[in-house]
C-alpha cells in the first residue's frame, strides 16, 4: 500500500525486522515494525543521537515523572 503522496510504503513480509530495516535505510528510508514480530528490540528506526537528545528534553518536560508510556516508542525514553 501506498500513502502520503506516495512518500509512505506499506511492506508485509515474513524478513526479519532488522533485515528490513537495514534495506530501508540503504536507500536512505526507515521501518518501523506496526504488527507482529519481534517487539521486545527497538520497533522505530533509531534516532541519530542529537535527535536523541531533543526526544529525551522533550519528554522530561512534558512528562517529569516518566509516568506515559515508559519506553513505548524508545527504550531511552
Amino acid at each position: 500500500f501506498v500513502g502520503w503522496g506516495g512518500a509512505q510504503r506499506w511492506l508485509r513480509s515474513d524478513l526479519p525486522f532488522n533485515t528490513v530495516q537495514t534495506f530501508a535505510q540503504a536507500l536512505a528510508g526507515y521501518a518501523t515494525l506496526f504488527r507482529g514480530g519481534d517487539k521486545t528490540g527497538e520497533v522505530f528506526a533509531p534516532l541519530a543521537p542529537a535527535l536523541l537528545v531533543v526526544h529525551q528534553r522533550l519528554k522530561q518536560a512534558f512528562d517529569p515523572k516518566g509516568i506515559f508510556n515508559p519506553h513505548r516508542m524508545y527504550k531511552d525514553l
